[in-house]
């Protein structure tokens, strides 16, 4: 199914539940990029140590993994993700709790909400890195 749909599109997201059965199963393939997403607490840093175990047993290169931590409270303890840096820090914003008890698209929250600069610099990081993979022969 991915063979077919690389052929037809540039980028391909996949947008998965929550947990690892995905990645366990294989279901992803091979991305260029796995980005695993959570909040800073105990439990998502042992979930992403537990993805990232799971994934690279599978074959993907552990350069491939980044982590995005999302909902981070400012005056929070720096996170000890070992001598990984985090491609992405979404801070917690009161703009998106807003957004979601309103029952309104967060692309509707303002242009300067921390948590919607965040996302766009991710999207640019996520841009120069598709464009880098372009870039190099085969």
């Amino acid at each position: 199914m991915y063979d077919q749909l690389e052929r037809d599109y540039r980028f391909i997201v996949i947008d998965t539940e929550a947990g690892m059965e995905h990645i366990s199963r294989g279901t992803i393939g091979k991305p260029d990029m796995l980005l695993i997403v959570s909040d800073p607490g105990a439990r998502g840093l042992r979930t992403i140590a537990r993805i990232k175990e799971i994934a690279t047993q599978l074959g993907l290169e552990p350069e491939r993994i980044q982590i995005v931590f999302n909902r981070f409270k400012s005056g929070t303890a720096p996170v000890d993700i070992g001598k990984d840096i985090p491609l992405a820090i979404i801070p917690d914003d009161p703009h998106v709790e807003d957004a979601d008890l309103a029952a309104t698209p967060v692309s509707l929250i303002p242009f300067d909400s921390p948590a919607r600069v965040a996302v766009l610099n991710l999207a640019k990081k996520i841009q120069k890195h598709a464009h880098e993979k372009d870039e190099k022969p085969d």
